[in-house]
């Protein structure tokens, strides 16, 4: 496999006030962008890492909220407009994630800048941003790791493993 490429791709919260995007994508485990901005999804490809981001959403927290790998399958879908009545074609680009995690917490934003070191605020606000390799392995890495200690920590299953840990007191606990 070629090497990996890391994305972030934006929930779209700011233009879909009403979560209806992003629920869709989180339902649908999947990347999308939409009009003007869905050319990007074009630039995944298979096994390329993509972190789901919510920029915008007053009751909820800001950051990246799920991740996955894309599957390279690039899909489009039609949107109807029911106040212009008006439908159109291939409005959205989309692509499907494997092996998709949906976070409890998202990564928020001032953790997400402290490892990839950008100095524009706004540079999250586009549809779909490319990080670099070893900014994107810390973040997998990072989250991967916040899965892992949630799901001992409850004893949920992780892709179809159930996980189930004895309480460890004194120096065992900090292996």
């Amino acid at each position: 496999m070629d090497d990996v490429n890391y994305w972030i791709v934006n929930t779209n919260r700011e233009y879909s006030p009403d979560g209806r995007d992003e629920n869709d994508m989180l339902k649908e485990k999947k990347c999308a962008a939409y009009g003007d901005s869905k050319e990007g999804i074009k630039n995944l490809k298979k096994g390329d890492v993509v972190f789901l981001y919510r920029s915008k959403d007053y009751e909820k927290s800001y950051g990246i909220i799920a991740f996955g790998e894309a599957d390279g399958n690039l899909n489009k879908r039609d949107f109807y407009d029911p106040n212009e009545k008006k439908k159109y074609e291939d409005f959205e680009y989309n692509m499907k994630l494997n092996n998709f995690n949906e976070l409890k917490e998202p990564l928020e934003y001032s953790d997400i800048n402290n490892i990839t070191h950008k100095p524009d605020p706004l540079w999250l606000r586009d549809p779909i941003v490319s990080i670099d390799t070893e900014s994107g392995m810390k973040i997998k890495n990072l989250l991967q790791n916040r899965i892992w200690y949630i799901s001992i920590e409850y004893g949920t299953t992780i892709h179809n493993k159930t996980v189930n840990v004895l309480p460890l007191s004194g120096d065992e606990a900090l292996l």
